[in-house]
């Protein structure tokens, strides 16, 4: 934006290729990377995935077959990135490398499905524990 014309000018555009994929939570790392999920518009599909928006502009994705992307954050020591997949019930952890933004080694650290509905947005505290909101 700036500020003394208003003129816009976008950072990115991210035009997925399926018209039924919708944006869904996102987070900043500690290198200034947007990383968000998206979402099967009527979280149904698993057609949303993993995305990393760099502060080049450019668009990587880190994972696929996601339902609904949710609660991305990440570990103190910026190693590990977690992300539910809602409405599977499951927060995944990747091995992350702050670095070059690289997800890889996805694995189930949680599911939720004993504590009713789905999980949602999240974050990291200090000490390394995940909070997450269950709606």
């Amino acid at each position: 934006l700036d500020f003394e014309s208003g003129a816009v000018t976008p950072f990115a555009l991210f035009d997925p290729a399926n018209p039924a994929i919708q944006l869904a939570d996102g987070k900043v790392d500690r290198a200034g990377r947007f990383v968000f999920g998206t979402s099967h518009r009527q979280a149904k599909e698993p057609i949303g995935g993993l995305y990393s928006l760099g502060v080049d502009g450019a668009i990587s994705r880190l994972d696929e077959g996601l339902i609904l992307g949710n609660g991305p954050c990440f570990s103190p020591d910026d190693r590990t990135l977690y992300h539910a997949d809602s409405m599977r019930h499951v927060i995944y952890a990747y091995d992350y490398d702050i670095a070059t933004g690289a997800a890889s080694n996805r694995r189930e650290f949680f599911d939720s499905s004993a504590y009713g509905p789905i999980p949602d947005g999240a974050t990291v505290d200090a000490d390394g524990d995940l909070w997450v909101a269950i709606c």
